[in-house]
């Protein structure tokens, strides 16, 4: 479970291993012989996920970040065999793990009212699909 790996870890360093993470999820799929990661989205879109790289994006390659900040993790996205912002780069800073579960807990506020508050869950591959389709338009 990463949420272990994230404990007692700085901002910056908690978002370079979720980028890592995202990073040995594509290149696991690949070493297996997958040439793109694919999904579809509700529209019918095929989305290829062809790499996922961590660094600076530079004119249409990734470098390496040394300045000691966070290293996104990009994306290269062709949907129907098209990039649509160009390049077919999505850069994510941060990127989430976890994804709503479909259940709710209640928790009370500062002037003991009800909130209702979403439960989550850890979910590369979906929280992956849900970036990716909130990105590409």
């Amino acid at each position: 479970m990463i949420k272990k790996l994230l404990e007692n870890k700085s901002n910056t360093k908690k978002a370079n291993i979720k980028a890592q993470v995202y990073s040995d999820f594509i290149k696991d799929k690949k070493s297996k012989g997958i040439k793109a990661y694919t999904f579809k989205d509700v529209k019918n879109r095929v989305f290829y996920i062809e790499t996922a790289e961590k660094g600076i994006l530079k004119k249409g390659k990734i470098e390496k970040r040394i300045d000691g900040g966070s290293e996104p993790i990009w994306f290269r996205v062709s949907v129907n065999g098209k990039y649509l912002n160009g390049d077919g780069w999505y850069g994510f800073v941060n990127p989430p793990l976890n994804v709503p579960d479909g259940t709710t807990r209640t928790i009370k506020d500062s002037r003991n009212n009800d909130i209702e508050l979403k439960n989550y869950k850890e979910d590369i591959e979906e929280a992956l699909l849900q970036m990716l389709l909130s990105a590409v338009k």
